[in-house]
């Protein structure tokens, strides 16, 4: 996806609006909204926003590993 390949290239804000555009146009991608979750953690953003994006990729977690690792996540926010 595009967004990693920004995050790669530290093209962070063409990272955020590929990320915010690809949860609008299909809200149920529990990758898009994780990494955008981590994304705004990375570059100091809007944490409760951030908060908003993991809690839908946990909500959309098809298994215990990766739900696991989006509760630490999670924990790990102040």
């Amino acid at each position: 996806n595009r967004a990693l390949i920004f995050i790669k290239q530290k093209s962070f804000n063409r990272a955020l609006e590929e990320l915010h555009q690809a949860t609008t146009i299909s809200p149920n991608l529990i990758d898009a909204h994780y990494n955008l979750g981590n994304l705004l953690i990375q570059t100091n953003g809007d944490p409760i926003k951030s908060r908003r994006h993991l809690e839908k990729a946990l909500k959309l977690a098809t298994s215990q590993e990766v739900a696991s690792r989006i509760k630490r996540t999670l924990n790990a926010l102040p």
